[in-house]
């Protein structure tokens, strides 16, 4: 019988964020960048990175996404329920696409402070769009969940 692990959901969202900034290959600037973001939102808002962590879940939690499925040449957008990996990495994922399309010419760490704090206070951004469109076309496409076992 498998033991069933419980994974703590901040744990894997800070995994996934670390990966982020891990992507350009240097483990220790990667490291290092990742506490100065954190240190500097402690300065802002006296909360610990878990706690940070968890809030920035909350706001951008999902439970639902839409994949695109072909049948018979047509293809349907089936909602698909996600799993907490893929929901770690779609949180992660919005945050850093919302950074990408930020034309303000100042430093990634200085980017992602404020769309974080974006989040934290409830603001309106990039990602909480992205996550409110998926919620409303996976509302509007429910009537096509049987096709998501084809």
């Amino acid at each position: 019988m498998k033991k069933k692990s419980f994974v703590n959901h901040e744990l894997l969202i800070s995994e996934t964020f670390f990966k982020f900034f891990l992507k350009e290959g240097n483990a220790k600037n990667a490291r290092a960048n990742f506490k100065f973001l954190f240190k500097r939102l402690f300065e802002k808002t006296n909360l610990g990175e878990y706690s940070i962590l968890n809030k920035i879940s909350k706001v951008l939690y999902i439970n639902f996404e839409v994949r695109k499925i072909k049948k018979y040449r047509t293809s349907h957008l089936v909602p698909i329920p996600v799993k907490k990996k893929r929901r770690s990495f779609l949180i992660v994922k919005w945050l850093f696409d919302s950074i990408e399309n930020d034309k303000q010419k100042i430093s990634i760490i200085d980017k992602l402070t404020t769309e974080i704090l974006k989040y934290i206070q409830d603001k309106e951004s990039e990602g909480l769009k992205k996550k409110i469109l998926m919620e409303k076309t996976a509302i509007i496409n429910r009537s096509n969940a049987h096709y998501r076992w084809y």
